[in-house]
């Protein structure tokens, strides 16, 4: 298997954040192709260069910078068309600079990512799946106009995924006696 394939799929979704924006313009079910394929990139991506023997710390923060890019393009874009708030978009750039931050912290050579899960500490998991819930929120925010959900509805429900996004800061902050 293509050693590249990986991070090819890193710069798909890298590429896909603007056509996005893009075709959230346009209308139809564009969007949704698009965050599709992003979605699907990232859920394989990771997959490909372990099962491959080839994951890298490189790689990973290659798959964390295209999950930033593609999903501040498409919820900003989604946040400019008033589809869900703009604290969502805000609170995904504080959590991903604090994952950066932390990551910033670790001794050279220390892997950013501790252990597999379930070992991993409760922020990170809880972190991962904020980043999960963001792509089903562009899902969501981009097929409502298709499905007549109410616009309000997904404004008041990406409210709340931009308190969920910033849980782990809070988790961080709670220092455990097993830590």
């Amino acid at each position: 298997m293509g050693r590249w394939i990986p991070n090819l799929l890193c710069w798909l979704r890298i590429a896909l954040g603007p056509a996005f924006a893009l075709a959230l313009g346009a209308g139809g079910v564009w969007p949704l192709a698009i965050v599709s394929v992003a979605a699907l990139t990232d859920f394989f991506d990771g997959r490909i260069a372990r099962r491959a023997g080839i994951a890298t710390r490189g790689g990973l923060y290659l798959d964390v910078a295209a999950d930033g890019i593609f999903l501040l393009s498409a919820l900003t874009a989604l946040a400019w068309q008033a589809r869900v708030s703009w604290l969502l978009p805000l609170a995904v750039t504080v959590a991903l600079g604090a994952l950066a931050r932390q990551w910033s912290l670790r001794q050279p050579g220390e892997s950013p990512v501790r252990d597999l899960p379930p070992r991993r500490p409760l922020a990170d998991r809880v972190g991962h799946t904020a980043g999960v819930a963001n792509y089903g929120a562009v899902f969501v925010a981009a097929a409502a106009p298709l499905a007549g959900l109410e616009a309000r509805v997904v404004v008041a429900l990406s409210l709340a995924l931009a308190v969920f996004n910033l849980s782990p800061l809070a988790l961080r902050l709670i220092k455990r006696p097993d830590r």
